[in-house]
């Protein structure tokens, strides 16, 4: 299997939710996803995975309807107007210079960002 760089961030309303996700669709590949805690100038919380992913797993983060049919292919109750909104509330982007992306988000590493809530 071949794999690219992904930069995730998920908004903190849905971190658990996409926890569950990666963990689902990528099997132990997925566990321990989004460890990073940010914020962002607005005080607003957001979690942080980047690094190398299979281009299936790739593939669900690029598309809404694959990520649909990968959860009915794993059985997952998951409508499709879900996944839209799950992957349009999130920052991924396929590069991993995280500094200079966080700084073009106005998001910064939390003081406790080891920490997780």
């Amino acid at each position: 299997m071949d794999y690219v760089l992904r930069t995730l961030i998920v908004p903190d309303a849905l971190v658990a939710q996409a926890r569950a996700l990666c963990e689902s669709l990528a099997g132990p590949a997925g566990a321990g996803m989004f460890p990073r805690r940010l914020a962002d100038a607005d005080e607003g919380i957001w979690w942080l995975s980047s690094g190398a992913v299979g281009e299936d797993m790739a593939a669900l983060l690029d598309d809404p309807a694959v990520m649909h049919a990968a959860c009915e292919a794993a059985g997952l109750d998951m409508k499709l107007e879900q996944c839209q909104q799950i992957l349009g509330a999130c920052v991924i982007v396929p590069r991993v210079d995280v500094p200079e992306l966080l700084a073009d988000l106005g998001m910064a590493f939390a003081q406790d960002a080891s920490e997780e809530i």
